[in-house]
């Protein structure tokens, strides 16, 4: 969730687990949908 809070891409996490892009987007979207993971802002 770091990298996601300093803004990563999907692609660069993925790429930085050693991950297919698709199974990052699936993990991130299940993980942001749980109660209390509230609302993520797009950067300014």
């Amino acid at each position: 969730m770091l990298a996601v809070a300093n803004g990563w891409t999907n692609t660069k996490i993925a790429e930085r687990l050693i991950l297919a892009k698709s199974t990052m987007k699936t993990h991130l979207s299940r993980v942001l949908a749980e109660p209390g993971a509230g609302p993520v802002r797009p950067r300014a």
